[in-house]
Order: C-alpha cells, then sequence, then structure tokens
C-alpha cells in the first residue's frame, strides 16, 4: 500500500483547481460585499431607513484613519488577535502530544 504523502498526484492541474475555485470565490465574495457596502455607506449620507441618499466625501474615512485613538485601538486589538492564536495553537499543540499514544 502507498503512502498518501509520496502518492502521485492525478488529474490535471485545472481539475484540482476547479475543487478550490468556488471556495476561493465565495470568501472573496463575502469578504467584498460588506467592506464595499461599509465604505459606500461612509461616504454617503445614510441611516437605516434610507441608505445611500447622498454624497458627503470621505472626510470620515480620513479622520478616523489618523486619529491615534482608532490607531491605537487597530494596534491593541491585532496583537491581541495574534497572542490569543498563538497561545491557543501552543496549548492545542501540546494538549494533542500529551494525549497521543
Amino acid at each position: 500500500m502507498t503512502d498518501l504523502a509520496t502518492r502521485r498526484r492525478s488529474g490535471p492541474r485545472w481539475v484540482r483547481r476547479g475543487f478550490v475555485a468556488p471556495t476561493v470565490l465565495v470568501t472573496v465574495v463575502l469578504g467584498l460585499y460588506p467592506l464595499i457596502f461599509i465604505v459606500g455607506a461612509a461616504v454617503t449620507e445614510s441611516s437605516l431607513g434610507k441608505p445611500f441618499q447622498s454624497v458627503v466625501g470621505a472626510d470620515q474615512i480620513v479622520a478616523a484613519a489618523t486619529d491615534a485613538g482608532v490607531i491605537g485601538s487597530l494596534v491593541r486589538g491585532t496583537l491581541y488577535a495574534l497572542v490569543v492564536a498563538a497561545a491557543s495553537t501552543i496549548l492545542g499543540t501540546a494538549a494533542a502530544l500529551a494525549l497521543w499514544r
């Protein structure tokens, strides 16, 4: 019996990409649609009842991008996410190794 790691891949490359393409497409669409909607709502006078009424400009986006409080919050949030991801990976690996027979 051949090992899965050493078995030769069969089939043309486009077939393998065809299986991955729907997942990539859905991920891109699910990421881009909310981003486009939020940016559209930020540059227009929008409310929940009447979205995208009139264009007011990107002053809010520029003000938020240059505000020290917003930048600090983004840095802290990113650091928190990285620390939690690293800690959960290390603890999960340690638990898996401890339970492995």
